[in-house]
């Protein structure tokens, strides 16, 4: 009987180690994610704005913004999927709705020959 007690205690014990031990590890990593996706995102930007900022300091504005234009035209790409499904549902973050309506109100302003936009409430664009 009483190796069975110090046998249960073992387990036991042994569980809430493994379970702290666990947590820490969990949020440890966690946290390195996270740092990873921030630094990625902006390591990502220095490879696009140099190129762009190059262009516009060697007088070559043309080729500049079409660097811009084309970097917004892959995000609203990107953004496709969720758009449809948070316009169907006219819910979600306020952060995104300011942005595809500064989105939707420059491109109705500036349109690009090889893109059109389904109507004035939409911003999902396709190559022509």
């Amino acid at each position: 009987m009483k190796s069975k007690i110090i046998f249960a205690a073992t387990v036991v014990a042994a569980l809430v180690v493994g379970f702290f031990i666990g947590r820490v590890q969990t949020t440890r990593e966690y946290a390195r994610s996270l740092e990873w996706m921030s630094y990625f995102r902006e390591f990502h930007e220095v490879h696009f704005v140099v190129p762009t900022l190059e262009r516009l300091r060697e007088g070559k504005q043309a080729e500049g913004l079409e660097h811009l234009e084309a970097r917004l035209d892959g995000s609203l790409r990107v953004m496709r999927p969720w758009l449809e499904t948070v316009q169907s549902s006219k819910t979600g973050d306020s952060v995104f709705f300011t942005a595809t309506k500064v989105a939707r109100e420059y491109r109705s302003r500036y349109p690009r020959p090889y893109c059109r936009c389904r109507g004035p409430e939409s911003i999902v664009f396709e190559s022509t």
